[in-house]
């Protein structure tokens, strides 16, 4: 009988047969209570979920190592995260709703925290539905720990089929904050949706869908989301992309506030290893669209100077060793106290940009403004791209660039266009290219019927061929106007 009995136990372990009639277990989970048990008993172990289950308000989030099917069912009320620390596991099937985060660090560490685990490591992570979460977290240290809607901090990970959806994040002096994680590492991420979120942070990179990214890729990933907050770099899909990582076939539509912004990207950072191949970072048909809106500021060294700044672009706020192609940029763009662009900020080092398109307008109230890049340097490349947003700026205002650098290394830009109906600045005003310090512009176009206003005074424009005014672009037609 004590045989029986001790059979009888809650959590029932049975034997399965794969098709090479190899047998393993797994344990089949109904309740709460089986589920603690079991995770405690044996945290690498394969997990069944056998029906919807709620978990109590003290839920002490285990390590977890296994397997864990969700089957399709719900848990309701991860307090803590379901985990606190996943290495070499598994977890998919999964539906997570009303799962709640509470937490302040007082000492030092690195606080991590997301609903499905606060670390994971080295594990694959497969269609997993979470909805209605609310995450705060603070730490009493600045600029450490990562907080994310299902993971704080990723490394080695794959993750797929991954839909969040009614979410709110609100983190303090955390270093990376996004709707899917804080921050990953040689990872890959496919096929992941987030909708009707609000995220706001003080964190160093935040992120519509990851905080920063390093050495990681994501395809077919959409994000929607009402509102990002940041203090520093904030982007509508990633705050930071470090060293390489690919994006292709993304999409993200965000009103996104901070200052170092972005529609979709804030700043992209690639590793020049290789003079031959320097591009480590890559965006391929991604969109953004919103509005970007650079008020708040950071500051910003400049020789032995200190100055308030921020800095603001429709795609990308800042990019250096990165390529670009078949993107659009159809958010509008606000820098308080620096430079905006209708696709990017501030395009440098090496960045190459090409067959890419930007529709929304952009305001720089103190710096410069292009209705497709504020500044361009650092032997970058802009070709066969379109900008189509009124633009309006201080000094170096241009309907396609704000100005272009001369510092020491050639800037191209070729075979692109502006169709903006009107540019107006206070000084160095032009119907193509502010400021044009260096004449790398070969082969560009805009509209003959622009206005051009210069200190509140229309301006009347005389052709000059392809340089900072550009050539007349009489037909239209295909092209369209914003």
């Amino acid at each position: 009988m004590k045989i029986l009995g001790a059979l009888a136990i809650a959590i029932t372990i049975c034997c399965v047969w794969d098709a090479g009639q190899t047998a393993y277990s797994e344990i089949r989970i109904f309740t709460a209570e089986e589920l603690a048990r079991g995770l405690k008993e044996n945290p690498s172990a394969s997990f069944v979920l056998r029906g919807d289950i709620k978990l109590p308000p003290d839920w002490a989030s285990p390590s977890f190592s296994g397997v864990f099917d969700g089957g399709g069912y719900t848990i309701t009320g991860a307090t803590n995260g379901l985990f606190s620390y996943m290495e070499n596991a598994t977890v998919r099937n999964l539906v997570l709703v009303a799962s709640e985060i509470n937490s302040f660090t007082y000492s030092h560490g690195e606080p991590t925290a997301g609903i499905l685990a606060g670390t994971a490591v080295n594990s694959t992570i497969e269609n997993i539905t979470a909805t209605n979460s609310r995450i705060s977290v603070d730490t009493l240290f600045a600029g450490s720990g990562a907080v994310g809607g299902l993971l704080g901090k990723g490394t080695g990970l794959y993750i797929s089929g991954i839909h969040l959806s009614n979410m709110q994040i609100d983190a303090g002096l955390i270093r990376a904050v996004g709707g899917l994680a804080g921050s990953l590492e040689s990872s890959t991420v496919k096929n992941v949706t987030l909708a009707g979120a609000d995220i706001t942070a003080k964190a160093r990179a935040t992120g519509g869908l990851i905080g920063y990214a390093h050495n990681s890729n994501f395809t077919e990933c959409a994000v929607e989301i009402s509102q990002i907050a940041g203090i520093h770099f904030a982007g509508g899909f990633v705050g930071f992309v470090d060293e390489s990582g690919i994006f292709a076939n993304n999409y993200s539509v965000a009103n996104v506030n901070g200052a170092i912004m972005g529609g979709f990207v804030a700043k992209s950072r690639g590793k020049a290893t290789d003079k031959k191949i320097p591009h480590a970072i890559r965006f391929e048909n991604c969109r953004a669209w919103g509005n970007v809106y650079a008020s708040m500021k950071m500051v910003w060294k400049l020789q032995d100077c200190e100055k308030p700044y921020n800095l603001a672009g429709g795609f990308v706020g800042v990019s250096s060793y990165t390529v670009v192609k078949d993107c659009f940029s159809g958010a509008n763009v606000t820098a308080k106290l620096g430079d905006a662009g209708g696709f990017a900020g501030w395009l440098t080092d090496r960045s190459q940009i090409e067959n890419t398109r930007a529709k929304g307008n952009v305001t720089a109230t103190q710096g410069a403004a292009g209705g497709f890049v504020g500044k361009i340097s650092g032997s970058s490349r802009i070709e066969s791209s379109h900008a189509a947003g009124l633009v309006q700026g201080c000094t170096n205002v241009g309907g396609f660039a704000g100005m272009i650098s001369s510092d020491g290394a050639p800037n191209t830009i070729s075979g692109c266009v502006t169709t903006s109906r009107a540019v107006s600045g206070r000084e160095n005003v032009r119907r193509f290219a502010g400021l044009l310090l260096h004449d790398g512009v070969n082969g560009c176009y805009s509209y003959l019927g622009m206005v051009v206003i210069v200190d509140g005074k229309l301006t009347h424009v005389t052709p000059s061929g392809f340089g900072a005014d550009g050539a007349d672009m009489r037909d239209c037609s295909g092209i369209y106007f914003n």
